[in-house]
């Protein structure tokens, strides 16, 4: 990571993510061909001209969603997600508050329990 990144900067981390997401000449209209946000937008985003919107975020987690939790909290605290829309939300809410991550990702992964 660029040392000159002011990581306690939010626009500073999304364009971060924009980078390592991205890394062509034609940044903006892939951004926009695959986030359907106008490349203006991006464009004044990557400028600092604006702040990102919400819609730019939850565009960027759906590419790199190992990156929401920095990108808007500034750090990288929990690797599990839980989907409240989901039937099990509350199991698995109270499974990984009660599991080691560890195991869990192993679960994740697909490994066997030793």
């Amino acid at each position: 990571m660029d040392n000159l990144l002011d990581a306690t900067d939010i626009r500073e981390r999304v364009i971060w993510v924009i980078d390592e997401f991205v890394g062509t000449s034609h940044k903006f209209a892939y951004l926009e061909d695959r986030t359907g946000i106008s490349a203006r937008k991006w464009k004044n985003l990557y400028n600092r001209v604006q702040q990102p919107s919400t819609e730019m975020i939850a565009a960027l987690a759906v590419y790199r969603p190992y990156f929401l939790s920095w990108m808007v909290c500034g750090s990288a605290k929990n690797a599990i997600q839980v989907d409240p829309t989901t039937a099990t939300w509350m199991e698995d809410l109270l499974r990984y508050q009660t599991q080691g991550l560890y195991e869990i990702l192993k679960e994740k992964n697909g490994d066997k329990k030793d």
